[in-house]
């Protein structure tokens, strides 16, 4: 009450330990930059997880990412001092997380940062699978500290209403229909610059851009499956290009299941290094790669509806049925594939210019409005300007 009767600004955290997700905050975090009436701050933190030692916390890297791309970021923890930052000191009015997960120390967590400032939750990757990928993206546990959870459209609002709406804790207003932030880059004129690519971005190059899931005790990653038949179908064709984003927890994890070793690691990164038209992508930024790019590979992975609203084609590489409502109707315009055959013949089809799926994506896009007038970050500001007011 203070802050308003005084005319100052609402002050926003956006806590971020993945660079690769910083798509979602990024056109929330500039249009609020913009506004007088926000003070908006970023804090970078290390974070746990179970593919490193327990008690251990992963840098992912954040702060060199942010400080690179001109965002203004604060440390979330001092490794000299072993020090982690007290955001009660801050008076930070709303909070953002990257994700829902358990993942940084207690005084960080939901449960704690709730009691002196209103968190709001976006999905980091729209979920249009069900059953434990489902569960572990939209834990209930989290909703219940989140004072505002913003929907990417009107099914994902409805599939939040069905988990939720049954806790006694459950408040209606807490579900605002806002659009995907991720989204908002469509919007604007992007100039596309292809540097990803080890060609950059030339004519008569077709480029192809794989995901793989991370894991594969789910039994829905194709990483191992594929991962040979990419690097002899590049050899193979020399007027393709091909990115590889591997999930950041990908080789973390691999390494410590066994699956992969040491040595399998760095002979693949070194024949990466080495290519004349492969890449392995490591970095946060894939913006200008999707509007680059001409094909998306991938299985289970939120990449194939953030990919989708591009309009360009997607080979599903199916594995086990993990879609949801939502998900099968998306999927309806995918190209399935199932062994190595298939994927040559349907890349080989897509290499050439033929595309049977194309008018079903635009119309699949269009009438779930996945793509709004405005854009969502427009929207979820009004709602914490809203809020703040009353």
């Amino acid at each position: 009450m203070l802050k308003r009767n005084h005319n100052q600004p609402i002050s926003v955290l956006f806590i971020c330990h993945l660079p690769s997700l910083w798509g979602m905050f990024a056109s929330l975090y500039e249009s609020m930059r913009k506004d007088k009436g926000f003070m908006v701050n970023v804090l970078a933190v290390p974070y746990q997880h179970n593919s490193v030692p327990k008690g251990k916390y992963k840098d992912g890297k954040m702060f060199e990412y942010l400080s690179n791309n001109s965002v203004s970021v604060m440390r979330g923890y001092n490794e000299m001092t072993d020090e982690w930052i007290d955001l009660e000191k801050h008076k930070i009015d709303y909070v953002f997380y990257q994700t829902p997960y358990k993942i940084l120390p207690d005084h960080l967590s939901i449960e704690n940062v709730s009691l002196s400032s209103k968190v709001c939750y976006m999905p980091y990757g729209s979920c249009i699978f069900s059953g434990e990928v489902d569960e572990i993206v939209h834990p209930p546990s989290f909703f219940r500290y989140a004072s505002f959870i913003f929907a990417e459209n009107k099914i994902a609002k409805e599939a939040y209403f069905k988990k939720i709406s049954n806790y006694r804790w459950f408040d209606r207003t807490k579900l605002i229909l806002s659009g995907n932030t991720k989204f908002d880059y469509l919007l604007e004129n992007k100039i596309i610059s292809g540097k990803t690519w080890k060609r950059g971005y030339r004519e008569g190059i077709k480029r192809i851009l794989w995901t793989p899931r991370w894991c594969t005790h789910e039994g829905t990653s194709h990483f191992f499956d594929y991962k040979d038949m990419f690097i002899n179908f590049c050899k193979i064709n020399k007027d393709v290009d091909f990115v590889f984003r591997p999930h950041p927890l990908c080789f973390q994890n691999f390494l410590k299941t066994g699956e992969l070793s040491s040595e399998e690691l760095f002979n693949m990164e070194l024949f990466y290094e080495n290519s004349d038209n492969m890449i392995m992508d490591n970095s946060g930024e894939y913006i200008d790669t999707f509007l680059s790019s001409d094909v998306l590979v991938s299985d289970i992975s939120s990449m194939l509806l953030e990919y989708f609203v591009t309009g360009k084609p997607i080979i599903y590489t199916h594995r086990v049925n993990a879609f949801n409502d939502y998900g099968k109707i998306i999927a309806d315009s995918l190209y399935w594939v199932r062994n190595e055959s298939e994927l040559r013949e349907t890349l080989d089809m897509l290499i050439s210019g033929n595309d049977p799926l194309k008018q079903k994506r635009i119309d699949i896009c269009n009438s779930l409005s996945l793509i709004g007038e405005g854009k969502a970050s427009e929207k979820i500001i009004e709602t914490i300007r809203n809020d703040f007011i009353d």
